[in-house]
C-alpha cells in the first residue's frame, strides 16, 4: 500500500514522497526571452521549503515558435539552460526533486498571455509568429490557422525535444517530462479532431501517435539515466477527440519506448467542452490508463485534501499525485498532511535540509520544538548550535543539523541580525518567523507573526537576493 510520504526511487534517483507540483503555467519571462529570472526561483523555492517531493516547472518551450505566448520560458538556448541551473540547484539544496516539462504548443502558439485581458493569436507584425499544427485546422476562430507540418518540421520538433532534454539534465533537473497534453503539438497529432493528415503522420492511431513515440524514443536516447515522464490527455471530452482507451494503447508504447511514468490528465484540445469536474475527476481516467498499460501512472485534478490524496494512492492504485491550486493555495501543503494524516515521516531530511538553507548564527542552545521521526506532533526540546550552520537538537540526537526552524529577531540575516532563537511551535516568538510550522497546525494556517518596527519583509516570506 502507497502512502504519500513513502519515497520512490527511479534510475537511481530517491524522491522523497508521493505529493509533487503539477506543471503550471505562468507566463512569466518578462524579457520575452525565454530566461527565468528571479520570480520563478522564488516560486519554486517556495514549494521545497513546504516539503514536497518533486517540483515541475510550467511548460518550457523546447524553441522559439514552441512557445504558448511570448512570455514563457525556454531552453532552447545555453542562456536559459544556465538560469535554470541556478534554480535547480536551490530547490534540490531544500530537499526536493525539480523537473522540466518540455513542450511545444504548435497551433495554440503565438497566443495572448491571459494576464493581458486579450484572448487567441498575438499578431504577427507585434509579437507573434505563425504557426504550425497537424493540420491547417485553427484552435477557434480568435486563433490563426496553422502551417500543416511538412516532413522536415516534423524532423526540427524531434531535434528539438532531443536538445532541450541534453539541456535539461545539464542544468540539473532530476527527471524530465514531454507535455503530449492540453492540446498543445504532440497532443494535437493524436486525435482525427485536430489531425486530418493522409500521410503516415495521419489516419490510424499508430500512424497520429508516430510523432510521439519517434520524440520519446530520440528524449530516451539522450538522457538514459533520467527519469522520463509524458503528460498525456486521456480525453478531449469531445466527439472526434481521444478516448480512455486509445490513450491507453499508447501509453502501452510508451512504456516500451522506457517511459517511467504517465501523467494522466484530461482536455485541452478544444475551446469550450463540457467538462464534469469535482474533487478528483480525472482520477477514474488515471486509473484507466494505468490498467490498460500495466505502466506507473500520476493523478492531477482537484486534488486538495491530505485524506483524498492518500486515499487516490492507497484505493486506486496510483504512484503520485499532482498537486495545482492546492499548492498555489498553500505552497506548504506537505506539512498540512503530516499533521493530518499523523505521518511523521516529513522530517528528517527536509528538516535537516530547511534548517542547512537558514544560515543559523546566534544563542549557543535554544528551546525548540521539533516533529521527530515517527512523532504526529512536535515536541519540545533543545537545540545546540554547533558552527554556523548546523546543530543537534535533543529530540534526534543523532541527527546532525537538528529538527527545528528558526525564528529571526527582528530582520534577515542579509541585512546583518542573528537569529536569537530556535523556536517552532511557537505563536508570538521575538521578531517575525520565516516559517511557522506549529503544534497548532504544520500547514502555515496561523495568524502571520508581526515585524518589528523599522524591519524589512513580511512574516512567513523569504525573497532572495541574487
Amino acid at each position: 500500500m502507497v502512502r504519500i510520504f513513502d519515497p520512490i526511487t527511479l534510475r537511481g534517483g530517491t524522491i522523497k514522497n508521493r505529493a509533487r507540483v503539477s506543471p503550471m503555467c505562468q507566463y512569466m519571462s518578462t524579457g520575452k526571452d525565454g530566461i527565468p529570472d528571479d520570480w520563478h526561483l522564488t516560486r519554486l523555492c517556495g514549494f521545497a521549503n513546504g516539503g514536497f517531493g518533486l517540483i515541475l516547472t510550467e511548460s518550457t518551450a523546447i524553441s522559439p515558435e514552441g512557445r504558448i505566448t511570448p512570455q514563457d520560458t525556454g531552453i532552447w538556448n545555453n542562456r536559459q539552460a544556465d538560469a535554470w541551473a541556478r534554480i535547480t540547484a536551490d530547490v534540490q539544496e531544500r530537499g526536493s526533486a525539480i523537473g522540466i516539462q518540455l513542450g511545444h504548443a504548435g497551433r495554440k502558439g503565438s497566443s495572448w498571455s491571459p494576464l493581458t485581458g486579450n484572448h487567441g493569436s498575438v499578431p504577427v507584425h507585434t509579437d507573434g509568429w505563425p504557426t504550425l499544427g497537424p493540420s491547417p485546422v485553427p484552435f477557434s476562430d480568435t486563433y490563426a490557422t496553422p502551417a500543416q507540418m511538412t516532413t522536415a518540421d516534423l524532423d526540427k520538433v524531434v531535434e528539438d525535444f532531443r536538445r532541450a532534454a541534453e539541456r535539461s539534465v545539464a542544468a540539473g533537473f532530476d527527471v524530465v517530462e514531454i507535455h503530449a497534453a492540453h492540446g498543445y503539438l504532440l497532443h494535437q497529432f493524436l486525435p482525427p479532431l485536430s489531425n486530418r493528415r493522409g500521410d503516415e503522420y495521419g489516419g490510424t492511431l499508430e500512424n497520429r501517435a508516430a510523432l510521439l513515440l519517434r520524440t520519446v524514443g530520440a528524449v530516451r536516447a539522450a538522457v538514459p539515466h533520467t527519469p522520463l515522464f509524458v503528460r498525456v490527455s486521456a480525453t478531449d471530452w469531445a466527439e472526434g477527440g481521444l478516448t480512455s482507451e486509445d490513450v491507453g494503447r499508447v501509453a502501452a508504447k510508451l512504456g516500451c519506448l522506457g517511459v517511467d511514468l504517465v501523467d494522466v490528465s484530461t482536455g485541452g484540445n478544444t475551446p469550450s467542452p463540457t467538462i464534469p469536474t469535482g474533487p478528483g475527476y480525472q482520477v477514474p481516467a488515471a486509473v484507466a490508463g494505468h490498467e490498460a498499460s500495466g505502466i506507473p501512472v500520476s493523478a492531477v485534478g482537484m486534488i486538495t485534501e491530505p485524506e483524498q490524496a492518500e486515499a487516490v494512492l492507497t484505493d486506486h492504485g496510483i504512484t503520485a499525485v499532482m498537486l495545482g491550486r492546492a499548492a498555489l493555495d498553500n505552497p506548504h501543503w506537505p506539512l498540512l498532511a503530516a499533521r493530518r494524516l499523523a505521518d511523521g515521516r516529513l522530517t528528517g531530511d527536509f528538516v535537516q535540509r530547511t534548517v542547512l538553507s537558514r544560515r543559523l548564527t546566534g544563542a549557543a542552545t535554544s528551546h525548540c520544538a521539533c516533529l521527530s521521526r515517527g512523532a504526529s506532533a512536535p515536541r519540545q526540546a533543545t537545540f545546540t548550535r554547533q558552527g554556523a550552520a548546523s546543530g543537534v537538537c535533543s529530540a534526534l540526537p543523532r541527527t546532525r543539523v537538528a529538527g527545528a526552524f528558526p525564528q529571526c529577531a527582528g530582520r534577515s540575516p542579509r541585512t546583518g541580525c542573528t537569529w536569537a532563537s530556535v523556536q517552532c511551535g511557537v505563536r508570538g516568538g521575538p521578531g517575525w518567523s520565516w516559517v511557522v510550522p506549529c503544534s497548532e497546525s504544520l500547514g502555515m494556517r496561523v495568524p502571520p507573526g508581526r515585524a518589528q518596527p523599522g524591519t524589512r519583509g513580511s512574516a512567513g516570506t523569504r525573497r532572495r537576493r541574487h
